[in-house]
């Protein structure tokens, strides 16, 4: 699982940095050649459903962290680890312990006490956290603003 959660993170951060996400797969896909079937498909839904929920995604891990995330790889870690956690069927401890693995592949070592606590924070606040009301409508929508606005107009 923590090879699915790096390459995840690797393909939504390339993502967000303008690639499609057809190719950010297409590349992690080349890079991963040892990957069995099952390995892609986990990675596959792990970036669909991170992608598709990124909004809340953002809204939830941003203010867990003390300061901003410098490494955009990080950032996408904790976003594919807390959907993880809200929508897929892993126990938390799995989850929370390969993603702290992942950081590692991801060359984020420093990073590893991070995550861990970011997570498990998480985890015993999820209660809480998870009925609080998105701040802004992209947190809420999941859709980029201009796209809110423009369905608003309409």
């Amino acid at each position: 699982m923590k090879t699915a959660q790096a390459l995840a993170a690797q393909v939504v951060a390339r993502v967000l940095s303008g690639r499609t996400l057809d190719n950010a797969l297409g590349r992690a896909w080349s890079r991963a050649t040892d990957l069995d079937a099952h390995a892609r498909a986990v990675t596959q839904e792990l970036c669909y459903g991170t992608l598709r929920h990124l909004g809340p995604l953002r809204a939830l891990v941003r203010p867990l962290l003390t300061r901003p995330a410098t490494d955009p790889k990080l950032e996408a870690l904790l976003w594919v680890a807390v959907y993880q956690l809200q929508h897929g069927n892993a126990t938390s401890h799995a989850v929370v312990s390969n993603a702290v693995d992942a950081a590692g592949l991801l060359k984020v070592t420093s990073a590893k006490g991070l995550v861990n606590a970011v997570l498990r924070y998480y985890l015993r606040n999820r209660a809480s956290l998870d009925v609080l009301e998105p701040p802004t409508d992209v947190a809420r929508y999941s859709h980029a603003q201009w796209w809110i606005d423009l369905v608003r107009k309409e």
